[in-house]
């Protein structure tokens, strides 16, 4: 029975040829143990007071070609780790060379021997590690001076991030949290798809960690930009004018409009034409906000496309709510002016009202261009005549003018109408007359109170007409009765009075 667990046991000669032919069969040379930085040159350098020499005459024994056919038996079965911490375990129960050692499992594959010394190593399938002195084991901190993060992309963008992580310390294992709670072993590139923070930390096999570094990543925009808003100077124009646009752009995401990148283009097309920055054909910002003056060669109903980019790379089209409508040139006079005379005649120092409209069908009234002059002649002036520099200027479309007169005449109101392109309409109203008072022609009252008979001999004449025309009644046929105390005579060249078959 000892002779069968003397079999399935193993040495610490046994132990460390096995760790041995590991490291050979692993490529790695015996240079690795016996270098400047080899696992018995930290041995020593930390003092380790263990058989030194022993290892070296294994080393010897391996040098000379020395194999055990059972070790490289053990190496190729699948229960090769098991055994071999069973074997160790017994050994440290015989009293041997392993008394006080202290053997743990971490992970399968992996075993942690702790040396009555204190001093650590790491054996795996591929290779025996010195970790150091127990208690002195824990990874350093990193720090901005140890670790390097490096960003693709490292500016802003619209796509994920990719992180590496590198460390100026060799002989741990990296890891990496992005909550600093869950950790994680850190093997290639982490690609992360929001802003927030990165940790790291060095850890060893014994699981011991250092402290962490942080990297925040704040370089990553995927939210589009908001609409643009744009105001017009006017909706309406023509070929031969133009308007300005007044464009206000923001950004939704962190990373802020990229001005310079944005642009626009002034087209009759109604419908979204995409992102392409080749379809924005109009122009692009250098300000913002910024006015554009946007015009066109044919009429047509246009709209603004407004292409808003962030400095992410994401982008926003706004096509704007009102449209302007371009009109060809207008070359159509006004409207003939529509006036309304209050009366045609009437007293000298009397006031007749003129009520005017003025139109026009095209283009519209220009009505601070717009005026009236009153005199007395029927004949125009002429649309492009210097007199109307004096005229005197409408206030509305549909305007109110005093037509008076201090002495007896005869008045016109003159209407200058001027559309938004200059073309012009003069308009002359009907004539109004303005009377001037004389002296009544007393008539003599006959016997029967205001009838009166015809006086034989009594004749006017030079009166055409007079005011009052019914002054006068017939109530019988030689007999008229008086209705006033005398006739006007203003401008009455003749007057007949007819009594029987008489006239006067």
């Amino acid at each position: 029975m000892e002779q069968k667990n003397k079999e399935r046991g193993i040495t610490l000669i046994a132990l460390i040829i096995t760790i041995i032919i590991l490291l050979i069969l692993a490529g790695i040379s015996i240079a690795t143990l016996t270098g400047e930085n080899g696992i018995l040159k930290k041995a020593s350098s930390a003092g380790e007071q263990t058989k030194i020499e022993e290892y070296k005459e294994i080393l010897i024994m391996i040098g000379n070609g020395l194999r055990s056919e059972k070790i490289l038996e053990d190496l190729s079965t699948k229960e090769y780790m098991d055994r071999y911490q069973e074997a160790i375990e017994k050994e440290i129960e015989k009293g041997d060379t392993f008394e006080g050692a202290k053997v743990e499992r971490k992970s399968e594959g992996t075993i942690i021997v702790t040396t009555k010394e204190g001093y650590i190593y790491v054996v795996t399938e591929d290779e025996v590690k010195f970790l150091g002195k127990e208690g002195e084991t824990t990874p350093p901190d990193l720090q901005e001076s140890n670790v390097n993060f490096i960003l693709s992309p490292d500016s802003w963008t619209n796509q994920d991030v990719r992180v590496e992580i590198k460390s100026t310390i060799e002989g741990y294992q990296i890891q990496y949290s992005l909550d600093g709670i869950t950790w994680e072993n850190y093997k290639e590139a982490i690609t992360i798809k929001e802003n927030g923070t990165i940790y790291t930390r060095l850890i060893n096999e014994l699981e011991e960690t250092g402290g962490s570094a942080t990297k925040d990543i704040t370089t990553i925009d995927k939210e589009l930009p908001n609409e643009a808003t744009i105001q017009f100077s006017s909706k309406t124009t023509d070929i031969t004018k133009s308007v300005t646009a007044t464009v206000t752009q923001s950004d939704r995401g962190t990373s802020g409009v990229d001005i310079t990148k944005c642009k626009w283009v002034y087209t009759t097309n109604s419908n979204s034409i995409g992102t392409d920055e080749t379809s924005y054909t109009g122009g692009s910002f250098s300000r913002n906000p910024e006015d554009l003056t946007l015009s066109a060669t044919t009429p047509g109903t246009y709209y603004l496309h407004v292409l808003t980019m962030d400095r992410a790379g994401n982008k926003k089209e706004t096509i704007a709510k009102e449209a302007v409508v371009v009109n060809d040139i207008d070359r159509i006079p006004p409207n003939e002016a529509q006036i309304t005379l209050s009366a045609t005649r009437v007293d000298v120092g009397n006031t007749v009202t003129a009520t005017v409209t003025v139109s026009d069908s095209q283009s519209g009234i220009d009505i601070s261009k717009c005026k009236y002059i009153i005199n007395n002649s029927a004949n125009k002036l002429g649309i492009n005549s210097s007199s109307w520099s004096s005229g005197t200027t409408l206030t509305s479309t549909t305007s109110n003018v005093s037509i008076t007169s201090s002495t007896r005449d005869t008045l016109y109101l003159h209407i200058l109408s001027v559309d938004k392109y200059e073309n012009k309409t003069e308009t002359v109203s009907n004539s109004v007359y303005f009377a001037e008072e004389v002296a009544l022609l007393n008539v003599p009252k006959g016997s029967s109170g205001n009838n009166f008979s015809c006086p034989s001999g009594w004749s006017i004449s030079g009166v055409t007409h007079y005011l009052e025309a019914n002054a006068f009644e017939t109530v019988g046929p030689q007999v008229g009765q008086l209705l006033s105390e005398g006739i006007d005579l203003t401008n009455i060249n003749s007057l007949t009075f007819t009594c029987g078959r008489t006239t006067y």
